[in-house]
């Protein structure tokens, strides 16, 4: 079942006139199913340097457009790997230490 919510973001960085630099997320929201990530595609990431946190599988392809930032539980994630699979999208979400999103 596809009980939880996520937020797909897209982040636009804008400039100000005095060179501030200003991130902004937009987000929309989807339905989810949370998975592990399994032992094979943890190992590949960390041998890529990366770390598989989360797996979220998104019923319906036509909901991803290709964002590359999740809201989840409260936590912000990168999309280290998309794909889809039957029609549904397969999300592989590493934490986002240190590096934050817009509120």
């Amino acid at each position: 079942m596809y009980n939880d919510i996520a937020y797909l973001c897209s982040e636009t960085v804008t400039q100000d006139d005095a060179g501030n630099i200003e991130r902004a997320l937009s987000k929309k929201e989807v339905d989810v199913k949370p998975e592990s990530v399994g032992m094979r595609e943890f190992y590949q990431a960390s041998t890529a340097g990366l770390k598989a946190d989360l797996r979220l599988i998104i019923p319906d392809e036509y909901d991803y457009d290709g964002e590359k930032i999740v809201e989840y539980n409260g936590g912000l994630y990168d999309v280290t790997r998309s794909y889809i699979n039957r029609g549904k999208v397969e999300l592989t979400l590493t934490a986002r230490i240190g590096r934050k999103g817009a509120e």
